[in-house]
């Protein structure tokens, strides 16, 4: 009877053993003004919610910041446009006094009358002839177009810082369809058009020349210089 008692005892120490017994829950103590995890996970959640929901909101509505209006700067709504003022510089050179005038032609006396050109000289303010300025002539002769480049100085016959440029190998008369202007190295024009006339027919070899002779701003214009041109007793 004892040894099934305690045989009674055993199986039933085996069966609690196997048995698991729930564990006992541990109540934290509440803290004043702390809420438990689980209950203040929501409102934290709820509250990044609304807080993302006024960003959105505040993102939405663009702040504009006012211009200040022309009224407020105290300057015209309506300014009227201002209109640069060009003034032109007056030319370096102007033609002298008594020039363009015709002549004889004697800077190509082999060619006499079958030949027509114009030349001349450009003096300083020293009255000094000045060479290494760009003379050019335009226009139309007889309709066709003219457009000839020179160098003063580069003829003597003139006198020095002479030019010298052919138009045509005979008299052709043109009234102020021709011109000659001066230019410096750099092409900048250093004087206005000077227009002037060629003659032909009956006298025409006594004017296929024309002489132009220009005077520096400042200096003597109202003395111009012509070489002399004379004729013997038989007129030649």
């Amino acid at each position: 009877m004892r040894r099934l008692t305690s045989l009674c005892c055993l199986i039933l120490c085996l069966l609690l053993a196997s048995c698991t017994l729930p564990a006992r829950q541990i109540q934290q103590p509440a803290v004043e003004g702390v809420q438990p995890t689980e209950a203040a996970a929501i409102p934290t959640i709820e509250a990044a919610v609304i807080s993302t929901e006024a960003l959105v909101a505040t993102l939405a509505e663009p702040t504009v910041s006012p211009i200040p209006t022309a009224e407020a700067q105290g300057t015209p709504t309506s300014p009227s446009p201002v209109q640069a003022e060009v003034i032109e510089s007056p030319p370096r050179f102007l033609v002298q006094m008594g020039t363009p005038v015709n002549t004889t032609n004697f800077v190509n006396p082999a060619a006499e009358c079958n030949w027509m050109g114009v030349g001349g000289q450009i003096f300083g303010r020293d009255e000094k002839p000045i060479s290494g300025l760009i003379v050019e002539v335009g226009g139309t002769l007889d309709g066709n177009p003219v457009l000839s480049l020179a160098l003063t100085g580069g003829s003597s016959v003139l006198g020095p810082g002479g030019f010298e440029i052919t138009l045509a190998d005979e008299p052709i008369a043109s009234q102020s369809t021709l011109w000659l202007q001066i230019f410096d190295l750099n092409g900048l024009p250093q004087s206005e058009k000077v227009y002037f006339d060629t003659f032909a027919g009956d006298g025409s070899c006594d004017q296929n020349l024309v002489i132009i002779n220009f005077s520096e701003l400042g200096g003597p214009l109202l003395r111009y210089y012509l070489p002399y041109i004379f004729k013997d007793a038989d007129g030649r």
